[in-house]
């Protein structure tokens, strides 16, 4: 029975009565007519859109199961009754294509969101078809939608009279676009504004106030994250949590997992109608700029911890919360008076713009806020430094020159010891990619010393790296490994990947150029498993490249030939390649040339080809040539450990996702990864673990933390 226009709280039971054919004995006996007249039979009874009546209607439902025992209840509600025997089956929206996922129309027409766009615009405009001139827009308005039945079907309704495409334009004041909806059913069900409303008005007056603050976040949010941003203006930390649960129950923020946290995130039309009430409530500015500090600290933590041991944890939450990071920096170039915190927060994460790929992202925001920060002074000077150094890194060489000569004269006016130490290391890598050796040499020892001098260990690991290859690039292997060895020590004892990583890369091609064969291979793939961990793409296409040369001076072309077709679509993907190690190069034409002077070059090329059809995943164990010994998985799973070296973190992260019920496009949206790597992720951990399923992973999952928990039994 529909209980939406129901709104007196003491009719339920009369309402539940009537429908169910009893008539004049209700009154007398109340509840035990009800218990009377279902005892005996068979039924289900539907209970929909009961929210508003919640305290009712699971007292009613409880009585009525205990004491009937062949009635089911099925309700509808945006909370649970929390009755006991309850089983709660959340209903999502509709499946949707991933953003960017390439589709052709009948790939797009197999999501259920588009089916039934389809359906409901053919309804309105017969002649309509899905083809390849329309597939993009289709598939966008049904994310922009988030996937809501009753938002498809609104949007649908606007076929009569705009394309697809001027109807997705359109969405930005969505809830004025979806106005008018089919005539008949409830007034909430013919608007999605009204549907909306509807739902904000059954929130306590704390989850309507948290409702519109959590607007300014985007791409999601943890607990903590909410807390700090949201409290303090009318709301306690403690009353955001409580007023954060009623929301989650209320289906209004989502949760998800991620590892073994719980990401929470509003879609984008709940998103948006939050931003209609704050607006309302005149907080839209201060609420911006709160959400804007939070990510702020997180800029100064970053500069502090990133060489240390939280730094794949933070490489992972900054990539989970990329859209915040860009909501924050949108603000702070929007709003007069407040680029210099924008630009202190793009420089606080600068080695996350290198490790993560997102060096042309770091150069368009460096350049809009010096655009509006005419100061010369600390603020500028290292946004300066850092846009030259990200441009020496994108290969704008004349761009990097010019940058860094500005630096050079604020840093000059400024008398900045630590800003000169950092501008003698960028200057000395921009004579290394210019192959100015000479100058590299010079400036690099100084950059060291100096770091060195004011116990600054970043400053210390970034002027490490390029001066080894300087020293490589000079033929001083001695040296070079020497400060290798000497990084490695850093970075081991401050519990640092990425530096590690790329030292240890830095001593295997020494040994190349030695002779060592044996040795480069093993610290090859030493330091493949490193980069493996924190998807570092560049470093996994060289560690491809390096290995292949190994391959092929043993003789064993085939391998070389797939390995340099796996690094391949890698290298081609990040615009970078091994050929900027000029004095590597001998070794990169050398290797190449041997896989063509095979005598069975169709057997090469179709290796090569299978290179270049693997996945990431699948290329990393064909370059470890790993084989993990199921038993020993077994016996440290009788163990209980939940951190298995036989995995690395990410595999682990996919783990409690699998175990958390996430399918591969959902773990893909979650990691920020492409559906083919979350794929591959699954399928290596059903190898490592001799599994055939993703119940098994699931079981085992629970099996790990249940031997964590109670390690006495």
């Amino acid at each position: 029975m529909e209980l939406a226009h129901l709104r007196d709280p003491s009719l339920v039971e009369q309402t539940v009565a009537r429908a169910l054919g009893i008539r004049g004995a209700l009154g007398h006996g109340g509840m035990d007519d009800l218990v009377v007249h279902l005892a005996n039979k068979q039924v289900l009874l539907i209970l929909d859109n009961c929210e508003h009546l919640l305290n009712e209607c699971a007292q009613l439902a409880d009585k009525l199961v205990r004491n009937t025992p062949k009635l089911s209840v099925l309700a509808t509600s945006r909370e649970a009754l929390r009755i006991q025997g309850e089983i709660i089956a959340e209903v999502r929206p509709l499946a949707c294509p991933q953003p960017g996922e390439p589709l052709d129309p009948a790939e797009a027409v197999r999501y259920p969101a588009v089916a039934l766009l389809l359906d409901r615009i053919t309804a309105v405009r017969p002649e309509f078809t899905l083809g390849r001139d329309n597939v993009e827009a289709v598939t966008q308005l049904c994310r922009r939608l988030d996937g809501l039945p009753l938002a498809i079907e609104l949007a649908a309704i606007r076929a009569q009279t705009l394309s697809v495409q001027q109807i997705v334009e359109r969405l930005d004041n969505r809830f004025a676009l979806l106005r008018t909806g089919m005539r008949g059913g409830h007034a909430r069900q013919r608007t999605m504004e009204a549907l909306v409303d509807w739902s904000f008005e059954l929130c306590t007056e704390a989850e309507q106030a948290l409702w519109a603050s959590l607007s300014v976040f985007a791409g999601g949010f943890e607990v903590g994250d909410a807390e700090e941003v949201c409290s303090g203006r009318g709301l306690s930390r403690a009353q955001v949590t409580e007023a954060l649960l009623g929301l989650v129950e209320k289906s209004i923020v989502c949760r998800s997992a991620v590892g073994a946290e719980s990401r929470l995130f509003l879609l984008e039309t709940m998103r948006e109608y939050g931003r209609i009430r704050l607006a309302e409530r005149g907080e839209v500015a201060a609420y911006r700029r709160r959400h804007r500090d939070w990510y702020y600290e997180w800029g100064h933590r970053v500069s502090h911890e990133w060489y240390g041991p939280s730094q794949l944890d933070w490489l992972a939450r900054l990539t989970h919360d990329h859209a915040n990071l860009r909501a924050a920096l949108t603000f702070s170039f929007d709003t007069p008076g407040e680029s210099g915190a924008g630009l202190r927060l793009i420089c606080g994460l600068r080695p996350w713009w290198v490790v993560g790929g997102f060096l042309t992202e770091c150069s368009q925001w460096l350049r809009r806020g010096l655009a509006q920060y005419p100061d010369r002074d600390a603020t500028r000077a290292w946004a300066v430094l850092v846009d030259g150094t990200t441009a020496m890194y994108l290969g704008e060489s004349q761009e990097a020159e010019r940058r860094l000569s500005e630096a050079e004269e604020l840093i000059t006016e400024l008398d900045d010891a630590e800003l000169r130490a950092n501008l003698l290391t960028s200057l000395g890598q921009l004579a290394l990619y210019q192959t100015d050796h000479r100058r590299a040499a010079a400036l690099l020892p100084q950059a060291l010393a100096e770091h060195q001098a004011r116990g600054n260990t970043q400053g210390i690991i970034e002027s490490m790296l390029p001066l080894a290859l300087a020293m490589s690039v000079a033929g001083d292997s001695q040296t070079v490994v020497e400060l290798c060895d000497r990084l490695q020590g850093i970075c081991v004892d401050r519990g640092e990947t990425v530096g590690r990583s790329y030292a240890l890369w830095t001593i295997a091609m020494e040994y190349w150029r030695g002779g060592d064969a044996s040795r480069t291979k093993q610290l090859l793939q030493e330091c493949l498993q490193l980069k493996a961990g924190f998807d570092d793409r560049l470093g996994i296409a060289l560690c491809f490249e390096g290995l292949a040369w190994v391959a092929v001076g043993e003789g064993q072309v085939g391998r070389a030939a797939k390995l340099l077709g796996a690094s391949e679509p890698v290298s081609r993907h990040l615009g970078l390649s091994l050929g900027k190690y000029q004095h590597l190069i001998e070794h990169v034409e050398q290797c190449r040339r041997w896989i063509r002077e095979a005598a069975d070059q169709e057997r090469v090329q179709a290796a090569h080809d299978e290179g270049t059809a693997m996945s990431l995943v699948e290329a990393i164990d064909y370059a470890l040539e790993s084989h993990p010994a199921r038993t020993d998985i077994r016996d440290q799973l009788v163990a209980g450990l939940d951190d298995l070296s036989i995995l690395t973190p990410r595999e682990r992260e996919v783990v409690h996702l699998v175990a958390a019920g996430l399918t591969n496009r959902a773990i893909a949206t979650q990691l920020v990864i492409s559906r083919r790597t979350a794929e591959g992720h699954v399928e290596r951990i059903l190898a490592k673990l001799g599994f055939t399923s993703r119940a098994q992973i699931a079981s085992w999952s629970a099996s790990i933390s249940a031997s964590v928990a109670s390690p006495a039994e």
